[in-house]
């Protein structure tokens, strides 16, 4: 059963984690061409990476439960009015932002919690690969629905494949996002997945909120 696959028409890898024996195991395909298959090779994930890739797998599910129930209106509203959300002014759609930690946290709204999770994710899978990370102000907010969807689709594939493709080398390379002092590969995907369970965790608190919100009002 192949759970991940990229294709591309012209001379690129196609990687995939294919699920045997109850264990995910790295599937690599090298193509010329459509059509042109050149080789393949087997790898088995290490027992690191196949934890972590079943915990992003496991808390990904949870973010796919809420994103097809998603509206303008909803991601808009405001749990309160002190809420952390995205404001549009000259330069476009920004997000309300501290330097500084803010004891109580405050609440945010959905249209914020969407444009965190694009923005870490933009920046973790540049980490990963190598590439300089984006600033934060360059990462743009999609707006819609629709597209706040699509964008997150998309990073979720690419850093499926990109963590497909790691070896025990690799999770232990530096990276220096999202910590300023080096720490090895394999603690950036454990906090991805923490990162993103705990922002779809806010998207899953403010959909009950509002809904608890309409129902009474």
């Amino acid at each position: 059963m192949i759970v991940d696959v990229l294709r591309f028409t012209t001379a690129v890898s196609v990687a995939a984690a294919e699920l045997r024996d109850g264990a995910y195991v790295a599937v690599r395909a090298y193509t010329d061409g459509p059509g042109q298959r050149r080789q393949c090779e087997n790898s088995p994930m290490t027992p690191m990476l196949d934890t972590l890739t079943w915990q992003f797998r496991t808390t990904w599910s949870l973010a796919e439960h809420y994103l097809p129930h998603l509206t303008d209106e909803l991601c808009a509203w405001m749990p309160a009015l002190s809420a952390f959300t995205m404001r549009l002014g000259h330069g476009g759609w920004t997000p309300d932002w501290s330097d500084d930690e803010i004891y109580p946290p405050p609440p945010v709204s959905i249209a914020w919690s969407t444009w965190h999770m694009q923005w870490w994710w933009t920046s973790a899978l540049a980490a990963a690969r190598g590439e300089a990370v984006p600033e934060r102000d360059t990462v743009v907010w999609p707006v819609t629905v629709a597209g706040i969807s699509a964008e997150l689709v998309r990073l979720a594939e690419a850093w499926r494949v990109t963590i497909a493709n790691l070896t025990d080398d690799d999770l232990e390379r530096s990276v220096t996002y999202p910590w300023p002092e080096p720490r090895p590969l394999r603690m950036m995907i454990a906090w991805v997945n923490s990162e993103l369970m705990k922002n779809t965790a806010e998207i899953g608190d403010v959909v009950r909120l509002f809904h608890a919100h309409e129902a009474t009002s």
